[in-house]
């Protein structure tokens, strides 16, 4: 699958996962509460600011979108993917930028120093699943930032 497209998509699941609890936070339950219990589940071991809902994913909501052709191979700050997985995350894999220069290209594709090569840094929503008592578990939405790509900056110069 295309780096790009995978980014894209793992950002709209996150959107889209986040707006699903917003909504889900404030509707009403078949008893007429708001929130989302388990079966058994009292209100006194339920924190009012930490409520339960349900979620269900479904894959054939996303739009995957035109395909792209990769950029981290033509920008003048080059960079490389790699994965992350982690089995108690929603997603399971993410993949991060590493700047391969600490410098910039110029027009000879030669490294200079002139300018530097940074990450560019997003967050990104995840669930965390969490090991509940007994054999339960439930996920908690987490933010977590990580680098989608490599830009040239200028060098901060700080005055003492």
């Amino acid at each position: 699958m295309n780096i790009n497209i995978y980014v894209c998509v793992c950002v709209a699941l996150m959107v889209g996962i986040s707006m699903m609890l917003m909504v889900a936070q404030g509707a009403p339950t078949k008893s007429g509460a708001k929130g989302h219990g388990r079966k058994g589940t009292t209100a006194e071991n339920q924190k009012p600011d930490h409520p339960r809902v349900s979620l269900l994913l479904d894959s054939k909501f996303l739009n995957s979108g035109p395909a792209r052709r990769p950029i981290n191979n033509s920008s003048l700050s080059p960079w490389v993917y790699s994965i992350t997985e982690d089995d108690s995350r929603f997603p399971r894999t993410i993949m991060e930028a590493r700047c391969l220069y600490s410098g910039c290209l110029n027009s000879k594709g030669q490294e200079t120093l002139d300018l530097q090569s940074k990450p560019i840094l997003t967050e990104v929503l995840i669930l965390r699943r969490v090991t509940g008592v007994g054999d339960t578990y439930y996920f908690r939405l987490e933010s977590k930032t990580i680098s989608v790509g490599c830009t040239c900056v200028r060098h901060q110069v700080e005055y003492q």
